[in-house]
This record gives C-alpha cells, sequence and structure tokens, in this order.
C-alpha cells in the first residue's frame, strides 16, 4: 500500500521540470503547473491517511522545489497551510521530515520577503522548541535546526528580545560545546546575529562562558564550517564591546587565535585574523603571564607571512588590521622595530590601488623581514618619489600618511633629505602648510624644518619657495604642535629683520587670541637679534615698536607667554651689549625692576634677573641713562631670589646683583 502513494509522489515531482533548450537546462513548468503541485503535496501532508515516511517523501520533493526557483519558493511560502504544517511536522514527525522542513525554511529565506512572512507565521518559537535539551533532539535534526535559525534570525529582527529572556543565549552556548559541526558552526553564527542586533546582549553572552567556547572552535583540528563561524562571532563580539575584547584576551585569546592562523586556503584566515585585531588593541603584557607565548615579533613573523601582495582584498585587509593594532598596541610595539613607521606604511596600503599597493606591501614586508632600515625597504628615491606622488592626492588621509612617513624618513636617515630636495618635494611640502589638515601641515612644517638643518643649500631651496609666509600663516592659524613646528623652521629660515616679517609677528604678538604666544615671541626675539642697532632704538620703527611690546607682554596673564618673553629679552640682552647701551632706563630697566617685586613664578623672576644682569653689566662706556631709576629698596628682590634653594636662579640672582653693585655711583643708594 505505502508503494502506491510514493510512486505517485515521484511522477508529481518530476512533472514540475522538463528540459527546455539545446543546453539541457532544467525549467519550471508553468506558473498552473506548479501552483497545483504545491497544493497537491499540501493537501497529502495534511491527509491523516499519508503516513511518515510518505511525508518524508512529500518534505524532500518541497525542498527541491524550494531550492530549484524563486517562485516555487513564493508559491509554498503563500500558501495558508504551509506554515502550520510544517509546524506540526517539526513538533512530531519523523527526522528525516524534520530536516526536511528545517531544509525548505532556510531554502525560503533567500528571500527577504518570505523571511519575514515565515517569521510572522510563528515559526521561529518551534524551531526554539526543537533545540531545548530536554527534547534530546537527533544530533542531525539539530544541525539543520540551528541552520534554519541563523537564516531566518535576521540582526535586526525584535523577536531576538523574546529570544534573549527565554534564556536563548545558554541555549546557543549549549550547542557550542556540542559534538554535532553543524550545530556548532550554526549556533555560532546565531550567536554573531544576536550580537549585531541586541549589543546589550553581549554582557550575558561574554558571562555564559561563549568566549571560551568559541575560542576552543577556532582551533585548526575543528571544521573549517565551525572555525569560520567561531572566529566570526568572536571578530562580532570584539568590534562590539571593549570588555568583550578584554574578555577574549583574559581567556589566552592572542595565543589561542595566533596558533589557529594557518596559511592554508581551506582555513577561515581572514575571520580568525579580524578577531586577532580586536585583541591586539587591547591586550596588556602582565607580568606573570608568559611572555615567551606573547613574543611581539613571533606575532610580526606569522601576519606578514601571511600578508600577500595579491591575496584576496578581504584577507589582505584583515591582516593588515591585525597588524596595525600590534604596531598600535604601546605594550606589544616596544620590542618591535620601526612600529610607527610599519603602522603609517599599512595606513599607506589601505588606500592604496594598483601598482602603488603592491609596491608598499613589498615594502612593508621587507621592513618586517628583511633585517633591513625604512629606507631600503622603500626601495630609497623611488620610494621618496612615490611618496611626494601622493603628496598631491585630494584624499587628506593619503596626505597625512605620506607626509608622516617623509618626516619619519627625514628624523632618521640624511639621505632622504637631498632625495626629498631632487624629487620636487619642496613645493608641495610648502603647499602643505597652507592646504592641508591639521596634522599634514604639523609633520610637512617638521619635514621642512629636517630640510633646513641638513645643510644651507637646502636651507635656501626651501626659503625661495615662499616657506616664510606659509610658516607665518601656520604659526598663525595651526594648533600647539604646528607652531611649534613653525616658530623651529621660521629662526632657520629667516635671516634678515625686515620690516613685513616684524610687523606680521608683531599682529600675532598683539592679537586677540588669549592663548600662549610662547612661539610668536621665540621668533620675534630671533628676528630682533638680527635688527640693527639703530631699527632697534630709533622710535616708531618696527624693530622698536616690537621690543616694547615684548616688554608690555611681561604683564600677560598667560604664564607661559610671560615666561617665554621673560626668557627672550634676558637672551636678546646678553647677546646685543649694544642694545643695552643705548636704551634708556625708563624703557627696560625700571619696568624689570618694577616686575620682579610682584609675585611671579620662580622662571620669569630668574628670567628677569638675567634681563637685569646684562643691562647693568660693567663696559668702558657704562650708559649713564640706567643707574638713576635704581632706588633704594629695588635690589630687595633679588636679595630674596639670590637666597632660593634653586642653584640656577641663585646664581642668576647674586651675577645680577655683582653688576649692580659694582657701579660706585649706585652703591650709596642701595
Amino acid at each position: 500500500m505505502s508503494k502506491s502513494p510514493s510512486l505517485g509522489l515521484q511522477e508529481d515531482s518530476s512533472s514540475i521540470f522538463q528540459s527546455r533548450g539545446s543546453n539541457g537546462m532544467l525549467e519550471m513548468d508553468d506558473l498552473e503547473n506548479t501552483v497545483a503541485t504545491v497544493a497537491r503535496f499540501i493537501e497529502k501532508l495534511h491527509a491523516k491517511i499519508s503516513s511518515p515516511h510518505e511525508k518524508e517523501l512529500i518534505t524532500a520533493r518541497l525542498v527541491s522545489m524550494a531550492k530549484a526557483k524563486k517562485e516555487a519558493r513564493t508559491i509554498i511560502g503563500s500558501h495558508t497551510q504551509a506554515m502550520p504544517l510544517f509546524i506540526s511536522i517539526l513538533r512530531s514527525g519523523t527526522t528525516g521530515a524534520k530536516v526536511n522542513v528545517a531544509e525548505t525554511l532556510s531554502a525560503l529565506c533567500k528571500d527577504d520577503d518570505l523571511r519575514v512572512k515565515v517569521l510572522l507565521e510563528g515559526v521561529v518559537p518551534t524551531l526554539w522548541d526543537q533545540l531545548n535539551p530536554q527534547n534530546k533532539q537527533d544530533k542531525v535534526v539539530e544541525g539543520f535546526v540551528t541552520g534554519a535559525l541563523r537564516n531566518l534570525c535576521g540582526d535586526k529582527d525584535d523577536y531576538w528580545r523574546a529570544t534573549l529572556e527565554a534564556g536563548g543565549v545558554d541555549m546557543i552556548v549549549g550547542f557550542l560545546s556540542s559534538d554535532n559541526a553543524a550545530a556548532q558552526s550554526n549556533a555560532a553564527s546565531l550567536l554573531a546575529r544576536l550580537m549585531l542586533a541586541f549589543s546589550d546582549s553581549i554582557p550575558r553572552v561574554i558571562d555564559s562562558g561563549a568566549i571560551k567556547a568559541l575560542l576552543q572552535l577556532v582551533g585548526q583540528n575543528n571544521d573549517v564550517s565551525v572555525r569560520a563561524s567561531a572566529a566570526d562571532a568572536l571578530e562580532v563580539v570584539s568590534s562590539k564591546s571593549v570588555k568583550a575584547k578584554q574578555a577574549v584576551v583574559d581567556a589566552n585569546g592572542v595565543h589561542v587565535l595566533i596558533g589557529a592562523v594557518s596559511p592554508r586556503l581551506a582555513a577561515p584566515v581572514a575571520d580568525i585574523v579580524g578577531a586577532l585585531a580586536y585583541a591586539l588593541m587591547v591586550f596588556e603584557q602582565n607580568s606573570g603571564v608568559d611572555e615567551e607565548s606573547f613574543d611581539a615579533t613571533k606575532i610580526e613573523d606569522i601576519l606578514v607571512k601571511l600578508l600577500k601582495p595579491r591575496d584576496s582584498k578581504l584577507i589582505q585587509e584583515r591582516i593588515l588590521e591585525a597588524m596595525a593594532s600590534l604596531y598600535g598596541n604601546i605594550h606589544l610595539s616596544r620590542s618591535l622595530d620601526y612600529a610607527e613607521a610599519k603602522k603609517v606604511l599599512i595606513g599607506l596600503i589601505t588606500m592604496a590601488v594598483g601598482d602603488a599597493h603592491e609596491y608598499l606591501i613589498i615594502s612593508l614586508t621587507s621592513l618586517c623581514l628583511n633585517d633591513m632600515g625604512i629606507w631600503e625597504a622603500i626601495g630609497k628615491r623611488e620610494g621618496i618619489q612615490l611618496l611626494i606622488s601622493l603628496l598631491g592626492l585630494s584624499s587628506e588621509q593619503h596626505q597625512e600618511y605620506a607626509v608622516q612617513l617623509l618626516a619619519i624618513l627625514t628624523d632618521r636617515v640624511d639621505d632622504s633629505k637631498w632625495a626629498i630636495t631632487a624629487a620636487g618635494g619642496i613645493p608641495p611640502l610648502v603647499q602643505l602648510l597652507e592646504t592641508g589638515s591639521q596634522k599634514a601641515r604639523e609633520d610637512a612644517a617638521h619635514v621642512l624644518w629636517n630640510l633646513c638643518c641638513h645643510s644651507e643649500d637646502i636651507r635656501a631651496c626651501v626659503e625661495s619657495s615662499g616657506a616664510i609666509p606659509a610658516f607665518l600663516w601656520l604659526l598663525k592659524s595651526g594648533g600647539p604642535k604646528g607652531q611649534e613646528a613653525s616658530a623651529k623652521a621660521l629662526k632657520m629660515l629667516v635671516r634678515t629683520a625686515d620690516h613685513a616679517t616684524i610687523n606680521q609677528l608683531l599682529a600675532l604678538l598683539l592679537g586677540d587670541s588669549s592663548g600662549s604666544k610662547a612661539n610668536v615671541i621665540r621668533v620675534l626675539g630671533h628676528v630682533l637679534t638680527m635688527a640693527s642697532l639703530n631699527d632697534i632704538v630709533v622710535r616708531g620703527s618696527a624693530a622698536n615698536k616690537a621690543l616694547k611690546s615684548l616688554i608690555q607682554v611681561l604683564n600677560s596673564s598667560n604664564e607661559e607667554t610671560q615666561e617665554h618673553a621673560a626668557s627672550i629679552l634676558a637672551d636678546l640682552f646678553s647677546t646685543r651689549q649694544d642694545i643695552c647701551d643705548s636704551l634708556a632706563a625708563d624703557e627696560i630697566m625700571h619696568p624689570c625692576m618694577k616686575l620682579l617685586t610682584c609675585n611671579n613664578t620662580q622662571v620669569v623672576a630668574t628670567q628677569l634677573a638675567r634681563t637685569l644682569s646684562a643691562l647693568s653689566r660693567p663696559t668702558k662706556t657704562k650708559s649713564i641713562n640706567k643707574m638713576p631709576y635704581i632706588a633704594e629698596g629695588d635690589v630687595k628682590p633679588l636679595i630674596k631670589l639670590a637666597k632660593t634653594s634653586t642653584v640656577d636662579a641663585a646664581e642668576t640672582a647674586v651675577a645680577a646683583l655683582a653688576n649692580l653693585l659694582s657701579d660706585p655711583k649706585l652703591l650709596p643708594k642701595l
């Protein structure tokens, strides 16, 4: 009796398809025939006379139809009796029928609208119920049911909240320890989707022991699909939570993930390395941990050997992310050579295309494996030419990485400075001072300063490229690092005290900014050392205004500005005795004496004492214009400073007192 229906089923199912065309491809019959066939199958599933074996055959035919054509999936999903019957079979059908239903549901999920329909029909709770340990489900069924759930469950479906409240996390984690590879793989994927849907589920996942279970599954002795799903789940949880990153590290995850990495194509390298990248971000070397297991050089060797110029983009990206995390980790990077340069190279690689991409990967691998310096690794002048070409790109990140690597090179390699000059690198670097991002401007200023320091010829090239106006602009508009780099470069570039430069610096000094003017003061002091005596002493001249402004700045409320002004004035008068002998005391000596009586910092007081020492230094042509302004009691602050515990301050104060007391005309007054 059972054979007859079976034969009928085979005829029904075979009539769905027919050969069309010379290519022998199978295509669906007309829509009406498909509708009729599905209806016939559903009716037979519903009929009480159908045996369990017949239901297995029917569900097998439905699986074939659902996998073959979208039209068949739509018809099955739209049939009003299909989902209730599927639920009934999942609850009480044979193992084979349950597997077929789970496969059919997975196939329906290929189309998102059908997936949503299946969810709305209430199939998911029944699938979850099949995974309840109390049901002691067949291992094969577990695998297919978890697979169906994985395919049904999107990362934005609201039902996940109910799953969480019903203890779904513990159930999924339990399947990670199953001896069924399919169930393990699907459970790991389910965990990943759960965490993507609700980040607040991550603490539960961590507390459930899932991290250790997932780490065990990525080992090379497991099935490839299991390893891939476990690595994917680890990557998801690590990307969503700092606590999860730390949990991976605490579970010896870095060591496990490194051990799981394999150059074989069958291994899920991208997912494992992706999880490793997140773990390396937060890894800290503890004194109680076996340092041999976490040798940063060994980790670097493993990763760089996986990096191939023509490998798949995904694998390259994950490996580069892991290497960037390694070089960015302050605990691990300390034992690695050229860590900063390697990190910058990685940034360039991720943005480069074509030949440049391949060239930079080779440079990185050479730097890591071939025991050579950064200059040799980038190909010396050829590498410089590539970096200079990247300065002109519109991408800010491109410019930032390129100029940062140039800064590293010019700090380390003298030959790179001539190479940059010869490659025409100075004009684009000067342009970056005006148009680049804040970081690019800072690094460009540092590179140009390095070039100026190397030789007079290169310094002249930088000056002739219009660098001084560009640096003055950076001094005005840059951040603290940019202003500092600009001041250093301007002190190298400015060789004459021209009125235009002094006036620009004076405008910056007297501007509305409430911040520190320390860098402007440094440059202005440098320019004044080159000004002629006539320019400085003639009232109304640019240099004279600048000197008076520096003295006024001594009263600034900004402590750093005040300290730098005092220091620069002390330096100026120490090197320019001609100025000391030509200026009237009411312009300098008296303000300095007055300021000494104020509650200044010891640094300011010390620098004021230096200024007074220089101004009162004995000379053959001692000016008579200074001393009348020194009255009884003026030296008391100097005496107080001389008693300080700081040696430098005491010595400076004593020197100033000695110079003042050396004048016989002044001694009776004191």
